[in-house]
């Protein structure tokens, strides 16, 4: 007897006997009473060819399967046990059976099946809660060698992402496996009344994943918290933030949520205002020593966050504090209290709005020139208001220059003679020129002259450091508010269409200090942002009548060179053509007060043809109902023909051929001709006809005239011949007198000539004594 025959028939029965009779636990039973070891030690004697059969035979696979989902339901104590548990299982499948157990030597379908039916349903059926993923999250790291893509892809599509869902709490740690995701529903974070306090603020968590939803929330609902809490905010000289009674540094947790371009005009307005308070009482109260306050700035300074603290307009607002501070410590007196000048000091007026409101300005070095200079100039009223805008400009700047010239000169004099002020970097400079700027502004001191002189000294002598800063967009901020008063009618003062000279003149003077070096082609400069925060909105808010479209149109030219295309483009489709868009669609052919020509036609070489479309349709259609069902006698061609030059040919010729035809059609069939010369009396349409037939192109009212008029005009030629018996004298009168009714084009065309003639031929042959027979009808 072989080998082979002794082990097909001794040794394969008894372990096909034992795997039918074993029981498997969830429990590591073998290491006592399980004999499945001693099963895979009998099985190492036995070919391959044997064994696999007899497993895939047997129920061996489906009991062990049933044992692992009760270990994982039962246990489950930790992943690392239930992976040691299944490795144990393995070490007792000799290496050469499991890699032959199925699919000709591949083990991945069984195992990937394995893992579907046991280990997944176990993972669904687990308890979790959503608020506490560190269990669930664990598992995935801890099996994440051992799960295959498609399970990986089950638990987190059925068992994870529903419960995030409908939790709606703590979904960022989820992101190295799922992906940024569109967050569940938005949580109520910023309303009521509440502000920034310790129980909700939020974790960073939240910012890890920030999407367009959460930029939407922070600008709906985190911004009105921000806002609401710096206004209660009270910031005494201690750094009480140490004591936890100060909100501010939770409000800088806060602004990791909120961006930047909504977060900077925020801390501008509601928080720099107090700080700079702040920073003179301590300066003043506590009387520190140099080091003292130095640090007291720098622990204020390191509350922000990086990413405020990479803006320059931040890093100004804080250095107001430190030149403060350096003001100080060299033991200069100019320190003055920001509460104090802001309600006892004298403000100064705006002389720019003077000038625009058509009032003396305020008494400057320099005089406005008077009516007789300005006769002497020779110069018209646009002039004299551009030149006394201008002269305005150049006082508030002279002005301005004074008034810094002797702060500097009174900090060197309080310096000590020769120490004085030590020599500072163009950027020390520069910081210090703008935080005279941004306290002027603050103070509510700032004049659009003294803003000009100080930004155009800047640019002339730090012409680097004004490019790297791009102070040009930092005039534009400064400018904008100062400059909407100024072109907006309130308080009598006439609006930006009515004097668009005077506004001219003060952008023009913002014109040079607003570029400052090469912009992309794709990227908006500091004077198209000024001219879009400014002036649109001005000529928006400013007042015309549609069909008195001149003040508009009187702007749009004066304006042609200082608008940018993206301005041109916003006041042409938002202001006038809503506007033309209206009145056409409320246009009544017989009530409007100005004709086509007045209200439309100054607008084509702005708008083109291809936006007016809208307005020609609602013309159009007016027309339309006005001459639908009447005649020439009952609607005046003036009314029609106002149009002619305004449409284009297109819009004119669907007109005509849509309305006008009609229109004539009916009019000629309507017509009765009398052997008599009626129109003279005004009883016959035909004049009226003529008249419309200017309208209409010889193309289409030639073939109207023949089919229409030409054979009643023959029948009513006969009846004159044969009843009045006219002489032939009378009889070519009466002729000329017809064919004078008819236009110049209509003579040209030969096919009306023709038709006239045969009317011609019947009174040559009644002259003639000849007969003439009757014309057909």
């Amino acid at each position: 007897m072989s080998w082979d025959e002794f082990i097909e028939q001794y040794v394969v029965s008894r372990p096909r006997r034992n795997l039918d009779e074993l029981k498997i636990s969830s429990t590591s039973t073998w290491a006592v009473s399980n004999c499945f070891s001693l099963i895979m030690r009998l099985a190492s004697l036995v070919p391959v060819k044997y064994m696999v059969p007899l497993l895939l035979e047997s129920n061996f696979f489906s009991k062990w399967r049933y044992a692992t989902y009760g270990f994982l339901m039962g246990v489950m104590l930790r992943p690392e046990q239930a992976t040691s548990w299944y490795e144990s299982w393995k070490l007792f499948v000799p290496l050469r059976l499991l890699i032959n157990i199925l699919d000709g030597g591949d083990v991945q379908p069984a195992y990937d099946m394995l893992i579907k039916d046991a280990v997944v349903p176990s993972v669904k059926a687990s308890p979790w809660k959503v608020w506490n993923p560190s269990p669930m999250i664990h598992f995935m790291k801890t099996w994440k060698d051992a799960l295959p893509p498609s399970a990986v892809r089950v638990i987190l599509d059925e068992a994870v992402l529903p419960e995030l869902i409908a939790a709606a709490v703590s979904w960022s740690p989820w992101i190295p496996h799922l992906g940024v995701c569109t967050p569940p529903s938005r949580q109520n974070s910023g309303g009521g009344w509440m502000g920034v306090t310790s129980s909700n603020v939020p974790t960073p968590r939240w910012h890890s994943g920030r999407t367009c939803s959460t930029r939407r929330r922070g600008k709906s609902s985190i911004v009105p918290l921000v806002i609401r809490s710096l206004r209660n905010l009270k910031i005494s000289p201690a750094r009480t933030w140490e004591r936890r009674s100060n909100t501010f540094p939770l409000v800088m947790r806060w602004a990791l949520l909120v961006p930047d371009r909504y977060m900077v005009p925020i801390l501008m307005r509601e928080f720099f205002p107090n700080w700079r308070q702040t920073v003179y009482r301590f300066l003043m109260e506590v009387r520190p020593l140099p080091s003292q306050a130095t640090a007291w700035y720098e622990s204020w300074k390191g509350l922000f966050t990086p990413e405020l603290l990479a803006s320059v307009v931040m890093l100004l607002q804080l250095d107001t504090g430190l030149y403060m501070i350096d003001c100080a410590a060299q033991g200069l007196e100019g320190i003055e209290d920001p509460v104090e000048i802001d309600v006892c000091g004298p403000r100064n007026g705006n002389a720019a709005l003077a000038a625009v409101e058509g009032a003396a300005p305020a008494p400057a070095p320099a005089a406005v020139p008077g009516p007789a200079e300005t006769a002497a100039r020779g110069g018209n009223g646009v002039d004299v208001e551009m030149e006394r805008t201008l002269a305005t400009l150049s006082e508030e700047g002279a002005a301005y220059d004074a008034a810094r010239e002797e702060r500097i000169q009174f900090v060197t004099a309080a310096g000590g003679g020769s120490r004085g002020v030590p020599p500072a970097s163009a950027e020390k400079e520069v910081i210090r020129a703008l935080a005279v700027v941004f306290r002027e502004s603050a103070l509510d001191n700032l004049t659009l002259g003294g803003l000009i002189h100080e930004f155009t000294g800047l640019k002339e002598k730090f012409p680097v450091e004004y490019v790297a800063h791009r102070l040009d967009f930092t005039a534009a901020r400064l400018a904008a508010p100062l400059l909407r008063p100024l072109l907006r009618a309130r308080y009598g003062r006439r609006d930006l269409l009515q004097k668009p000279s005077c506004a001219l003149a003060l952008v023009q003077s913002l014109r040079n200090i607003l570029h400052g070096g090469d912009v992309p082609a794709a990227a908006t400069s500091a004077y198209d942002m000024l001219i879009n925060d400014a002036v649109v909105p001005s000529v928006k808010a400013s007042t015309w009548k549609v069909w008195n479209p001149s003040p508009m149109i009187h702007f749009m030219e004066m304006w042609k060179d200082a608008l940018p295309s993206s301005a041109v483009r916003v006041i042409l489709e938002e202001v006038v053509l809503p506007e033309l868009i209206a009145a056409a669609e409320s246009w009544s052919p017989t009530s409007w007060p100005e004709t086509g020509s007045v209200w439309v036609s100054p607008w084509i070489p702005h708008l083109g043809v291809d936006r007016l479309r809208g307005v020609y349709a609602a013309i159009t259609a007016e027309l339309g109902r006005w001459m639908d069902g009447r005649d020439v006698a009952r609607c005046s061609d003036t009314v029609v023909a106002q149009w002619k030059d305004v449409f284009d040919p297109a819009t004119w010729d669907e007109l005509v051929l849509v309305h006008v035809v009609p229109l004539v059609i009916r009019s000629l069939r309507n017509l009765k001709i009398s052997p008599a010369r009626t129109w003279e009396r005004r009883s016959s349409t035909f004049p009226l006809v003529t008249r419309w037939a200017l309208l209409v192109p010889d193309r289409y009212m030639v073939p109207i005239l023949v089919r229409e008029f030409f054979p009643k005009w023959r029948q009513a030629v006969y009846r004159f011949l044969m009843v009045v018996r006219p002489l032939p004298s009378q009889a070519t009168a009466w002729y000329e007198s017809w064919k004078g009714l008819f236009t110049p084009e209509l003579l040209d065309s030969v096919v009306v000539l023709l038709q006239l003639e045969s009317g011609l031929d019947m009174i040559d042959c009644v002259a003639q004594g000849l007969e003439v027979d009757r014309p057909d009808f």
